[in-house]
C-alpha cells in the first residue's frame, strides 16, 4: 500500500531539511518528496533528486511521484 507521511526522513544522500516537506513512500521505501512551491503550488521530487513536475495539489504530486518510480 502507498502512503504519504509528513514524517520526512532524508535520502542519504540529501543533506537539506525541508519544513514543510511531505516524503511520499510504498511501504518502507521512499519515492520521492513533495515542497510548496510559491504561493499555490507543489514541486514533486523523485529519490534520484529529479524534479518531476509542478501541481496543483499535493495529491497530484505524490500520484505523479509513484508513477515516475514504477
Amino acid at each position: 500500500m502507498k502512503t504519504i507521511t509528513n514524517r520526512h526522513r532524508p535520502h542519504k544522500r540529501r543533506c537539506t531539511t525541508y519544513s514543510d516537506s511531505v516524503a511520499v513512500y510504498d511501504g518502507r521505501r521512499y519515492l520521492g518528496i513533495i515542497l510548496p512551491y510559491g504561493n499555490d503550488a507543489f514541486r514533486a521530487i523523485d529519490f534520484e533528486d529529479r524534479v518531476v513536475g509542478d501541481f496543483a495539489s499535493q495529491r497530484e504530486a505524490a500520484i505523479a511521484i509513484m508513477r515516475g518510480v514504477r
